[in-house]
């Protein structure tokens, strides 16, 4: 009998098992299928979207890019030769917000960090998917392709993250070629005032005080009501007063009021970020707007002690060190402070220390190469070299976004041996893909800077890291790094490139032939090749043309959006160069609503950027901007019709500013109010902005336009950050300081 009762109750405990087996497997049935649901919820609806800094609030990025996450040993890679030795009253007060850090975290305490979502809508024609990306969007048309994945080459996909797609290389860079704000308005060169004296005024002079008598009697005192502590404003509001001040006021009280905020422990991490990142604002271009040496000198030595307050949040610490870069082409006071040499010290000392995560050493590294190279001393740059071979120093290793900023640091620098340590990187076959990405955006930065020899060798260097490179990303910023050293090389009258390298025939092949990943890069790269080229050399003449019909050929044949998109901004940046039967047909894809609308929005900037004034064209522009079905559309409209200018353009922006509701579509106003440089817009704005009953987030924005408005600078100061930025190895700080406007 115990035998039997041993056999029973085994099969019993066989069938309990297997009924548990069951009721597992369907348990994970069923949370795979919720799972999938709230995927398919989560892609299908459009994410909530919040401003601060003046521009957008993204939600937190990676530290580390998938491939590049793990710390790299520090060691030398087998293949690189050995180192060589104001707020009205009863506004809704600081309410919490979900959207704000609070201090010590980048999402505010004890609350869970937002979902990431795309910052462009979904689309809506049949030609844009969603993708299933969290990276937020690049503020520039185009979308996800819709269907299968196709594998591209070196292992890419269609759905690739928006970040490395060509859109957000163009992104980034795109304002060192659209016109200086405000030229618009002062097109022509001279103008007679009325009273018969026949006097020749320059309008940019007249427009300049104009500007500058607006911004003294209405919008700085606007901004400091805003700014009193009595005024209970929202963080988002006050966190793009901050900025905007920092761009039209640079006195002493202005300073204080900086770093009153920056240092208050009590103030939110948004707001802290804020005025640490508006005091990198005051620097101006011209000499005679500049601050004096020393009372600059004062500003870097407080924006130091917020690096090194351990009690700060790491993002904060990090934008003073932002700040530091920004102001550092500035003068110094005294013959101690000379060529920051005391503060490229301070910022390289505080880089080799430990820290939790690379956040604060790239933007250390960041900032030191921002600094004059005069103050940059031997040891720093070795040091720079050894993190870039992936050596210890400083007893610490290195992980490869920390090494590609480094390596962007020693370029900017140009220590000496920085061409062979840069030549080096490209051709090294075990490297990580990201210091390969700098290497190639330190070769387009630096192209007008070599001699022909060096750029010869440096085409070499660079196609054989294309070769090298696995991904797409690398290889089209290899491509864009091509096309700048040939444009470089054509401009210093030189034709070698073009008869000895196989530089055109790698860039004429690519723009006809790659993936559609790689084809958007190709195409900018191409034309950057031959924009503004001149020359009387019969082979420069052939490349020239076949570059041009080649771009128009691909615009018209190409049905691909986003590939037609790289086109079509390939042509803008043509200019008055650009074919004229692109135009025509630019100009019919505008016109046609059927067409998509991420492309739609690129041909709108390139005929603004051609400089199509016509009849045809403000007619599209004005009717993309009333179209409701797509705010990317809308947006782009807006900032095309500020190229354009004109009155008729002003009043249309300032009527969208105040009956818009789309974030998206508002921040692209802003801009382009701000562009227009047209100081008979500010009423409208300033309506905006103090109207308590209007979001938060819209009348940050307003305020934002207030800044752009006033501000003397006829380029952003945050173009020294952007332009050229290494940004495929970007660090939350960088991430967010990239969107300010």
């Amino acid at each position: 009998m115990y035998g039997s009762r041993s056999v029973s109750y085994s099969w019993q405990g066989l069938g309990r098992r297997q009924d548990r087996m069951n009721r597992a497997i369907a348990t994970v049935c069923r949370l795979t299928a919720a799972a999938s649901l709230a995927a398919a919820v989560f892609v299908a609806a459009p994410a909530q979207e919040a401003l601060a800094h003046g521009g957008r609030i993204k939600p937190p990025e990676p530290k580390y890019k998938p491939g590049d996450g793990k710390r790299l040993p520090g060691r030398v890679p087998e293949d690189l030769p050995p180192f060589p030795a104001p707020k009205i009253p009863g506004d809704r007060g600081n309410k919490p917000n979900p959207f704000t850090p609070g201090p010590g975290d980048s999402v505010g305490p004890g609350r869970k960090p937002p979902p990431p979502a795309p910052i462009t809508p979904p689309p809506r024609n049949p030609t844009g998917g969603q993708g299933t990306q969290t990276t937020p969007k690049p503020t520039v048309p185009g979308t996800p392709l819709s269907g299968r994945p196709r594998r591209a080459r070196g292992g890419g996909s269609a759905f690739a993250s928006p970040w490395l797609r060509w859109e957000m290389w163009w992104d980034l860079n795109r304002w060192s070629f659209f016109p200086e704000r405000g030229d618009v308005v002062t097109r022509d060169a001279v103008v007679t005032p009325s009273g018969g004296s026949g006097v020749q005024v320059d309008k940019q002079e007249l427009a300049g005080k104009r500007r500058a008598l607006v911004t003294r009697q209405h919008i700085i005192p606007f901004l400091l009501g805003l700014l009193k502590p009595e005024n209970k404003v929202r963080d988002e509001v006050r966190s793009a007063a901050l900025i905007a001040l920092a761009k039209v006021s640079h006195d002493g009280p202005t300073i204080e009021l900086l770093f009153r905020y920056a240092e208050d422990a009590k103030s939110s991490a948004l707001v802290r970020e804020s005025a640490a990142m508006a005091v990198g604002m005051l620097r101006r271009g011209e000499p005679n707007a500049q601050l004096d040496g020393t009372r600059l000198d004062t500003s870097r030595a407080r924006l130091l002690e917020i690096v090194d307050a351990k009690d700060a949040p790491d993002r904060t610490r990090a934008f003073a060190a932002l700040a530091i870069g920004l102001l550092g082409d500035q003068p110094f006071g005294s013959a101690f402070t000379k060529d920051g040499r005391v503060i490229t010290r301070g910022l390289w000392d505080r880089a080799l220390a430990r820290y939790s995560s690379s956040e604060l050493p790239v933007a250390l590294l960041t900032a030191v190469g921002m600094q004059p190279r005069g103050g940059t001393g031997a040891t720093i740059r070795e040091g720079l070299q050894r993190i870039v071979y992936g050596r210890r120093i400083g007893k610490r290793s290195w992980d490869a976004n920390e090494r590609s900023h480094a390596l962007a640091a020693l370029v900017r620098q140009k220590g000496e041996g920085w061409t062979i340590s840069l030549f080096r990187v490209l051709t090294a076959r075990r490297i990580p893909a990201s210091v390969r990405q700098a290497a190639f955006i330190a070769v387009g930065a630096q192209s007008l800077t070599l001699s022909g020899s060096e750029r010869l060798d440096a085409v070499e260097a660079t196609g054989r890291g294309i070769e090298l490179a696995r991904d797409n990303l690398s290889r089209g910023l290899g491509l864009v790094a091509l096309g700048r050293l040939v444009s470089a090389d054509v401009a210093a009258g030189s034709s070698v490139l073009v008869e000895r390298s196989r530089a055109c025939a790698m860039l004429l092949d690519e723009a006809r032939r790659s993936t559609h990943d790689t084809r958007g890069f190709a195409a900018l790269a191409l034309s950057l090749a031959i924009r503004g080229a001149v020359s009387n050399d019969a082979d420069v003449q052939k490349f020239i043309g076949a570059g041009r019909d080649l771009l128009a050929r691909g615009f018209e044949k190409t049905r691909e959006p986003r590939a037609r998109g790289a086109y079509a901004v390939a042509l803008g940046l043509l200019g008055k160069d650009a074919p004229q039967e692109a135009r025509a047909a630019m100009t019919a894809v505008l016109a046609d609503r059927k067409a998509d609308s991420g492309l739609r929005g690129h041909v709108a900037l390139s005929l603004a950027q051609i400089g199509e004034g016509s009849t045809p064209v403000r007619r599209a522009l004005r009717t993309a901007l009333w179209d409701k079905r797509s705010v990317n559309l809308r947006s782009q409209a807006a900032l095309a019709l500020s190229f354009i200018g004109g009155r008729s353009e002003t009043s249309m922006l300032v009527r969208e500013l105040r009956n818009a509701r789309s974030q998206w579509v508002l921040q692209q106003v802003a801009a382009a109010l701000g562009q227009l440089g047209d100081v008979g817009a500010v009423p409208a704005i300033l309506e905006v902005a103090g109207n308590e009953r209007r979001a938060d987030e819209a009348r940050a924005l307003a305020i934002a336009s207030l800044g752009l408005l006033g501000d003397p600078e006829a380029r952003p100061s945050m173009l020294r950050l952007t332009l050229d930025a290494n940004y495929p190895a970007r660090t939350d700080a960088l991430h967010e300081a990239f969107s300010i406007l």
